[in-house]
C-alpha cells in the first residue's frame, strides 16, 4: 500500500455513475456514413461528390436521430432538460434546415450525446449505482435493465421558494407562523448586524445591514429566540411598554416591520436538509388552518409526484404537464422549465470492484501528490494574519464580529458593490489551491520533449523519475472522495489486472460531497454515507462535524439538499431540518487563532467546531457572503486538501498527450484550437465546413471522438458525424480559444455493460481515516471556548504598569542591542528598584525589530522611565544603527497563555529565559559562537522538558509531533529528509553526549539557575489546572515556550532552525528509546 493511505480504512463501497443510454446507440447513429470515407481514399473528394454524400448522410441521420428521439426514455429526458425543445422537434421534422429547425436540431444533438456519454448526475440523463469493493477476481459491472431504472421527482426548489413567499405574503398564514431571529443577527455595542436576504430581478441577493438597538427591538428578540407567532412578538412589545401604553395593531405593524426588512424570519422557507421539502411546507399551511384549497392541491401534487417514481423511466412528458396546470391553480408562477428535479438509481444485482483497482487509485493519489502541491487558501492565511495583529494570537472573538467587514477583519476580497456600476463584479482573482514547483514543470517540459518527435498520443512516466521534492503531502484530509474511470474491455480483464484507471479528480476533505443529495434518492447509499461521515468524526472525537446549511438562491437548493446527515448544522441563512438544540447558529460562534492555526469554538456547548459541507456546491465566489465562504474555505485550512493534476506552465502547448504511469492516467491528450482555426471552421457552411474539420483532423492529429470541455460542460462529438461536428462548430464559433481532448476510455475499454450494451461510466469512491486507538464521541468542553479576556486585564498602553519598547535595525545588530543597550538598561532598573520583570523577543512585522516589556514597580513614573529609555537608545539611534523606536501597547496573550493567572506565570518564564539567553549571549556573542549557539539552544530545550517533568517518551513524541508539523510548513520532500539525516550522522556523537551530561556545555549552569525559577512556574501552572483556571493544555503552553526559547537566542530564520532542532532531538530521543528498550529485553 503506498505511504500515503497506510492509516487509511480499506475501501468498503462506490458509487458508479452511468449515463441514461449505452454507447452502441451513438455507434449505430453514425453507422454507415460516406462523407468520412470520401477523405480515407487519401485525395481531397470533389465537391459534387463531398454534397452529395454529405445530404446523404443528413438525411440518414436525421431519420434515426428522429426515431431515437421518439423513444419514451429519450423523450422523457429531453422535456425534463428542455420542454421547449420537445415543442421545437415539430419544426425540426418539418422543416429541418430552417433557422427554428437546426436550432433544435444541434440542441437536440448535445443532449443524445450527452445521454450516451456524460456520466454526471443530470435528471434522467445519467443515474447512480451503489457498489462495493471485493476481493481480487471479484468483478462484477453488470446493470439491470432500463425498465428497472427508478427516479426520485421533487418540485423545483426555485419554485418552492416563489410558492413559499407567496404564501407568506397571504395575512391569514403569515399572522400563524413562527418567527425567528434572523441567523446571521449579531450585536455590536448598542448596534445590531446581520444580513438582509433581498429578491432583485428574481434572484436572492444578500446586504450587510445594521439596525439601531432599542429596549422593544431587545424584547422582540429576545422572545423570538424560541419561536413566536405575530401576535405572541407583539405582546413582548407591548409588554415592554407597560401594556396600554402601544395598541396591539401599532406592535403587530412594528413586528411586520421586522419582517419585512429581515430582522425576523419566518419558518415559511423549504428546508434544505431533512425530510420532504414540499411535505413540511404542506404541513406548516396545515398546522395553521389557512388554505384549506391549497392543502389539498399540494396533497394532490405530492400523489403524483409518488406515481410518477412508482411508474419508473419513461414518463410522456403530458403527465409533467398535466400536473403543471394544476400546480398553476397555486399564487405562485409556474414555468415548467425550472418545475421538476429528478435524479435516477440504476439498480444493479451486484456491482463489485477487485481491491486492485483500489490500490491503484491510491498509487494514483500518490503520484499526483509528487507532481503537484495543494496550497492552503490566500484568504486562510490572510484572515489567520490580519487576525493576530487585530486581535493578538490566542484571542477570542465572535465569528460574525471577526468577519464583519466594518467592525472585523473581513474575510477575503472586500465587498464593493455598493455603487451600481460595480454591483455583482468579481474583481481581482479568487483563491490559489494548486501550486507546482519548477522541478515539476521542468520535468514536465523534458518529458514533452521526448515525446514530440513522434507525436506521441500517450507519455509514459517512470515513477522512480518523478520529482520528489514537490511531495508535500505527508498526510491527507481524514476522508475525501476520488473520481475515477476505469479503462477495461470487460470485467475478466478487470479481475486479470487488464486495465487502466484515469483519476479523473479527487474532492476533500468530506468523502460525500458528491454524494449527499443522492441520499434521498437510495437508501443504501443514505446507510453507507452516515456511516462513512461517523468513521471520519471518530477521528476528532473532541469536536463536533457540523454540517453547513445554507442557500445563496432557489435553483441551487436542487444541489444543496440532502439529508440530516450529521448530529451537527451549522445553520446561516438556510433552514435547517436538524432538531433545534443540534443546530449551531452562526451567532453562536467563536474564532480563535491558536499555535498558527483557526480554531471554532460553539460558545453555547463550549466544544471545538469543524465545518463541513456535503454538497457539491462551487462556495468561492466573491459574490457570496463573506461567513459563509470563511466556514467552506477553512475545511482546507493548512493546505488540506488532496492533489489533482496541472500541466501548470505547459497547458497552453498546442497539444498534450495522455499522461499515464504504469496503469494510472493523469491526464488525457488534448489539443488547444487557436482562434484562426475556430474561425476557418466557423466561416465555412454545410459540407464545406465538414471539410474544414476534416482538414483540421488531418492538420492536428486528431481522433474520431473528441471533446469538448467547457468548465463543468463536456460535448462529445464525433468528427465523421455531419450533425455531431455541425453542433460542435455553433458551439466552438462563440468562442475565442477552446480545448478538445480524446475521448478516453475508447469504446472497446467499457467494461460496465448492461442488456441494452456497453455505458460509459465514473466511479466515486470515498476513502477515510482509520479513527486513533483512543476514539469514541466525547464531550469535553474546551473552556476557552466561553472564556472571554476583559480589555482591563488584556490591553496596557503607555503609562501603565507595562512598558512596551520596539527598536528597529538590522537581525545582527539585535545581538549588539541587546549587549550594549538592553543588558545596561536592566541592570540600572535593577538598581534603583523600579524593574519588576522583564522579557524580549525578535520579531519582523515585516521590518525586523526587537519587542522588549519591562514590568514596573508601583512609585516609578512612565515619564522618567521612558526618558531614561529613550537616552540609552539615543548614540545608537544617532549613528543610524537603530532606525527607530517606538514606544506602543503591549496587548497581553491571555487567550493565549490560559488566562490572567496563567499568563502571570508565563511572563516569569519569559522572563527567566531573556535573562538566560543574555547570559548565554555574552559567553557566545562573536561569530564563531553561532554554531554553538543551535547547540545551546537544543540543551535549553531539553532542560525545559525536564523543568515540566517530560519523560522519554512524552520528549519524543513531542518533538516527533512538532517535526512533523514543521515538515508539513516547509513541504519537507524526500530530498530535505536526506540532507537533515546526513547533516545529523555527522552531528550525532556529540550531540548525544551533550544531552546526556557527558560533556562540558559551557551554557549548562545559566539553564539550571534557569530551571529553578521555572519549575516554580511549572508549580503554579499545575495549581492552576487543578482549579480549571487554565484554559489551555499545559503542552500546549510548552510548545510556546520551546518556540520563543528558540527565538529568543537564534540570531535569523528561528523557525527553519525549529524544524532541525525538532528533527534532531526527535532522532536522539528515538535512538535513547530504542537503546533503553533494548536493555531491558
Amino acid at each position: 500500500m503506498p505511504e500515503l493511505f497506510r492509516e487509511f480504512l480499506e475501501v468498503e463501497f462506490f458509487v458508479l455513475r452511468s449515463p441514461l443510454l449505452p454507447v452502441d446507440d451513438l455507434l449505430a447513429w453514425s453507422a454507415g456514413l460516406q462523407s468520412r470515407e470520401l477523405f480515407e481514399r487519401g485525395t481531397p473528394p470533389d465537391g459534387s461528390d463531398l454534397e452529395s454524400a454529405w445530404r446523404a448522410d443528413l438525411g440518414l441521420l436525421r431519420e434515426r436521430l428522429s426515431e431515437i428521439a421518439g423513444r419514451p426514455e429519450v423523450r422523457q429526458a429531453l422535456f425534463l432538460a428542455s420542454p421547449s425543445l420537445v415543442d421545437g422537434l415539430t419544426y425540426w421534422k418539418t422543416e429541418p434546415d430552417s433557422k427554428r429547425g437546426k436550432q433544435a436540431e444541434r440542441a437536440l444533438v448535445r443532449y443524445f450525446e450527452r445521454m450516451a456519454v456524460r456520466a454526471t448526475p443530470f435528471a434522467v440523463f445519467s443515474g447512480c449505482t451503489v457498489g462495493r469493493m471485493g476481493d481480487q477476481g471479484s468483478a462484477s459491472l453488470e446493470l439491470a435493465p432500463r425498465a428497472s431504472y427508478r427516479t426520485c421527482t421533487r418540485l423545483d426548489y426555485e419554485y418552492l421558494f416563489s410558492l413559499a413567499a407567496a404564501l407568506r405574503g397571504k395575512p391569514e398564514i403569515a399572522e400563524r407562523l413562527l418567527y425567528f431571529p434572523n441567523s446571521s443577527l449579531q450585536k455590536q455595542a448598542e448596534t445590531w448586524h446581520y444580513v438582509e436576504t433581498r429578491y432583485e430581478a428574481a434572484r436572492r441577493t444578500h446586504y450587510l445591514v445594521r439596525a439601531e438597538t432599542d429596549p422593544f427591538l431587545e424584547a422582540v428578540i429576545g422572545r423570538a429566540q424560541r419561536g413566536g407567532a405575530v401576535a405572541e412578538l407583539a405582546a413582548a412589545v407591548r409588554g415592554q411598554a407597560g401594556g396600554g401604553a402601544i395598541l396591539e395593531e401599532e406592535a403587530k405593524e412594528y413586528i411586520q416591520e421586522l419582517v419585512a426588512s429581515g430582522v425576523l424570519v419566518s419558518n415559511m422557507y423549504p428546508l434544505l436538509t431533512g425530510g420532504s421539502a414540499l411535505e413540511e411546507m404542506v404541513s406548516q399551511v396545515e398546522s395553521v388552518s389557512a388554505a384549506p384549497g391549497m392543502v389539498r392541491t399540494l396533497k394532490a401534487a405530492m400523489e403524483e409526484l409518488s406515481r410518477l417514481d412508482a411508474n419508473g423511466i419513461g414518463t410522456s412528458p403530458e403527465v409533467y404537464r398535466n400536473l403543471a396546470r394544476k400546480l398553476a391553480e397555486l399564487p405562485a408562477t409556474v414555468d415548467i422549465a425550472r418545475l421538476y428535479q429528478v435524479d435516477m438509481i440504476k439498480p444493479a444485482q451486484d456491482v463489485r470492484l477487485p481491491g486492485s483497482v483500489a490500490d491503484e487509485l491510491r498509487r494514483g493519489m500518490e503520484i499526483l501528490a509528487r507532481l503537484n502541491t495543494r496550497m492552503e487558501p490566500v484568504s486562510l492565511r490572510s484572515f489567520r494574519e490580519r487576525f493576530a495583529t487585530r486581535y493578538g494570537e490566542g484571542a477570542t472573538i465572535p465569528l460574525l464580529s471577526a468577519i464583519d467587514e466594518e467592525l472585523g477583519v473581513g474575510f477575503g476580497p472586500a465587498k464593493r458593490d455598493s455603487s451600481p456600476l460595480i454591483r455583482g463584479l468579481a474583481f481581482g482573482g479568487g483563491d490559489d489551491w494548486l501550486a507546482q514547483t519548477a522541478a515539476v514543470d521542468a520535468f514536465l517540459a523534458r518529458k514533452l520533449a521526448e515525446a514530440a518527435s513522434d507525436r506521441r498520443r500517450v507519455l509514459e512516466l517512470d515513477e522512480s523519475d518523478l520529482p520528489d521534492d514537490a511531495a508535500a503531502y505527508e498526510t491527507l484530509p481524514d476522508s475525501f472522495s476520488i473520481m475515477a474511470v476505469l479503462a477495461a474491455s470487460s470485467a475478466a480483464a478487470l479481475n486479470g489486472g487488464d486495465f487502466e484507471v484515469f483519476l479523473h479528480y479527487a474532492s476533500g476533505p468530506g468523502c460525500a460531497r458528491f454524494l449527499g443529495r443522492f441520499c434521498y434518492a437510495d437508501a443504501e447509499l443514505d446507510a453507507r454515507v452516515r456511516v462513512s461521515l461517523r468513521r471520519e468524526e471518530e477521528c476528532d472525537s473532541d469536536a463536533i462535524y457540523a454540517e453547513i446549511v445554507y442557500l445563496p438562491e432557489g435553483r441551487l437548493g436542487n444541489v444543496l439538499c440532502r439529508p440530516v446527515l450529521r448530529e451537527y448544522e451549522l445553520v446561516y441563512l438556510g433552514r435547517s431540518g436538524a432538531p433545534p438544540e443540534k443546530q449551531i447558529l452562526a451567532s453562536d460562534l467563536l474564532v480563535s487563532v491558536r499555535n498558527g492555526e483557526i480554531i471554532l469554538f460553539s460558545e453555547r456547548l463550549g466544544r471545538r467546531v469543524i465545518p463541513r459541507m456535503t454538497n457539491a456546491h462551487n462556495f468561492g465566489a466573491p459574490v457570496l457572503p463573506p461567513v459563509y465562504r470563511f466556514l467552506c474555505t477553512l475545511q482546507n485550512q493548512r493546505a488540506l486538501g488532496v492533489p489533482a493534476f496541472s500541466w501548470g506552465a505547459l497547458d497552453t502547448l498546442p497539444y498534450l498527450p495522455r499522461l499515464k504511469a504504469g496503469k494510472v492516467v493523469v491526464s488525457r491528450a488534448r489539443w488547444n484550437l487557436t482562434a484562426a482555426e475556430i474561425r476557418s471552421l466557423a466561416d465555412a457552411q454545410g459540407s464545406r465546413q465538414f471539410a474544414e474539420m476534416q482538414k483540421l483532423r488531418k492538420l492536428r492529429d486528431l481522433p474520431r471522438w473528441v471533446v469538448l470541455r467547457q468548465a463543468d460542460n463536456m460535448l462529445p462529438t464525433d468528427l465523421d458525424n455531419p450533425l455531431s461536428v455541425d453542433a460542435l462548430v455553433h458551439v466552438l464559433k462563440r468562442e475565442p480559444i477552446a480545448r478538445l481532448s480524446e475521448l478516453y476510455p475508447t469504446f472497446d475499454q467499457l467494461c460496465v455493460t448492461g442488456p441494452e450494451g456497453r455505458f460509459y461510466h465514473e466511479i466515486n469512491v470515498p476513502i477515510v481515516r482509520r479513527a486513533p486507538k483512543a476514539s469514541g464521541q466525547s464531550t469535553k468542553k474546551d473552556t476557552l471556548a466561553k472564556y472571554r479576556v476583559p480589555l482591563t486585564d488584556k490591553v496596557r498602553g503607555p503609562g501603565a504598569d507595562w512598558l512596551y519598547v520596539k527598536a528597529y535595525c538590522g537581525p545582527a545588530y539585535i545581538d549588539e542591542m541587546l549587549m550594549r543597550i538592553v543588558r545596561p538598561l536592566v541592570s540600572e532598573l535593577e538598581a534603583i528598584g523600579a524593574l519588576k520583570r522583564w522579557f524580549f523577543i525578535r520579531y519582523a512585522d515585516p521590518s525586523d525589530h526587537l519587542r522588549i516589556r519591562i514590568q514596573a514597580r508601583k512609585g516609578h513614573a512612565f515619564g522618567a522611565l521612558a526618558e531614561r529609555i529613550n537616552d540609552k537608545f539615543a548614540p545608537a539611534l544617532a549613528n543610524g544603527s537603530i532606525w527607530k523606536v517606538q514606544f506602543d501597547t503591549y496587548d497581553r496573550e491571555i487567550e493565549r497563555y490560559g488566562g490572567p493567572e496563567a499568563t502571570d506565570v508565563a511572563e516569569d518564564i519569559f522572563s527567566a529565559d531573556s535573562e538566560a539567553v543574555l547570559s548565554i549571549l555574552e559567553k557566545l556573542n562573536d561569530e564563531t559562537g553561532l554554531d554553538e549557539r543551535w547547540r545551546a539552544a537544543m540543551l535549553g530545550m531539553d532542560m525545559l522538558l525536564s523543568d515540566f517533568d517530560y519523560d522519554l517518551e512524552s520528549r519524543r513524541s513531542n518533538s516527533n509531533r512538532l517535526k512533523n508539523a514543521f515538515y508539513k510548513e516547509f513541504s519537507a520532500g524526500g530530498a530535505m529528509k536526506r540532507h537533515l539525516g546526513d547533516r545529523f550522522r555527522v552531528e550525532r556523537q556529540s550531540l548525544a553526549a551533550m544531552l546526556d551530561g557527558k560533556t562540558e556545555a559551557p551554557v549548562r549552569d545559566v539553564f539550571k539557575k534557569r530551571s529553578q525559577r521555572i519549575r516554580e512556574a511549572v508549580e503554579r501552572l499545575r495549581a492552576l489546572e487543578s482549579a480549571e483556571c487554565l484554559h489551555v493544555s499545559l503542552s500546549d503552553l510548552v510548545d510556546r515556550f520551546l518556540h520563543l526559547h528558540v527565538n529568543r537566542l537564534i540570531r535569523a530564520a528561528p523557525r527553519q532552525h525549529e524544524l532541525v532542532l525538532y528533527d534532531f532531538l526527535f532522532r536522539l530521543y528515538d535512538s535513547r528509546a530504542a537503546r533503553k528498550a533494548g536493555a531491558e529485553r
